[in-house]
């Protein structure tokens, strides 16, 4: 179930990412932010999710990939909140969506690296 829950966000990470690529400064579909950072940002996660949750079955590399992606998107719904402009790293600012999306979508990341048990050696799918 973990692997299937990390190639889910692999494929909505790395989606944002692309079709982010080819929003000029502004919003995407006008409900989630879209600039070159957070779009950097969401590629490089998404080739981690994509290889935690394709090419391996180790579960000590899905924990990891979980992890990162929920510590990512806690602390850019957090930092969001604080300063919808992240300081200046994301002009357009993010909106309420984009706040409650990765609040949401990085504590249900971590609730899943939670359930993922390090003696593990591998994950089936």
């Amino acid at each position: 179930m973990q692997k299937r829950i990390v190639q889910m966000f692999a494929v909505v990470v790395a989606f944002l990412g692309v079709a982010g690529l080819f929003v000029e400064e502004g919003h995407l579909f006008d409900i989630t932010n879209a600039n070159i950072v957070l779009d950097i940002l969401r590629l490089g996660l998404a080739g981690l999710l994509i290889y935690a949750g394709f090419f391996t079955n180790s579960a000590r590399a899905i924990r990891i990939a979980l992890i990162t992606f929920a510590m990512l998107y806690l602390g850019l719904g957090v930092a969001g909140l604080i300063d919808s402009e992240v300081w200046g790293l994301l002009p357009a600012g993010l909106t309420g969506f984009d706040i409650v999306f990765h609040l949401v979508a990085g504590l249900a990341g971590g609730v899943v690296a939670m359930t993922i048990k390090e003696n593990r050696t591998s994950i089936q799918a």
